[in-house]
């Protein structure tokens, strides 16, 4: 057991985006080095570590703009990026994007939304529960990906 402080709900949020973009980049090389099978159930559960980093960015953006825990873990909101993302960009995210110096912040979310969300929202990266994945084997999507989540962590809040 470590020694970790209670956070406020934005840098709790933030502690477990960073941490989980931290392990999806150690698995990816492992499994580029490695040499392992695309089939390897690996592969699917690393997509839902991005998933989960992904759901933790958006949850760090919103409850920084005041939403409450409550309402981050309703239904409505919860493991959804598509909802997740629609309330972040009624909260300006585009705008704090081209504040830092990224626009298009919010067309790059939505391309890694599109491409995961109904699959990570659905639990199915999870449970292995269908055999249809939207599975990134090379270096280009994850590092973009990462970087779009970093980018969105780096906001002032």
């Amino acid at each position: 057991m470590t020694d970790i402080e209670p956070l406020a709900t934005s840098e709790a949020y933030r502690f477990s985006s960073h941490g989980n973009c931290h392990i999806a980049e150690i698995v990816f090389k492992h499994l580029l080095d490695g040499g392992h099978s695309p089939n390897e159930a690996t592969w699917v559960s690393l997509q839902n570590i991005i998933g989960l980093a992904l759901e933790t960015c958006l949850k760090h953006f919103l409850s920084s703009r005041g939403f409450d825990e409550k309402k981050l873990r309703s239904q409505e909101l919860r493991h959804n990026l598509d909802n997740l993302l629609k309330e972040s960009e009624e909260l300006g995210i585009e705008r704090a994007g081209e504040l830092v110096g990224q626009p298009g912040l919010s067309g790059a979310l939505k391309k890694i939304v599109l491409q995961i969300g109904p699959t990570y929202g659905s639990h199915s990266y999870r449970y292995l529960k269908d055999g249809e994945f939207q599975v990134f084997r090379s270096r280009g999507p994850l590092e973009m990906i990462i970087q779009t989540i970093r980018c969105v962590l780096s906001l002032p809040t």
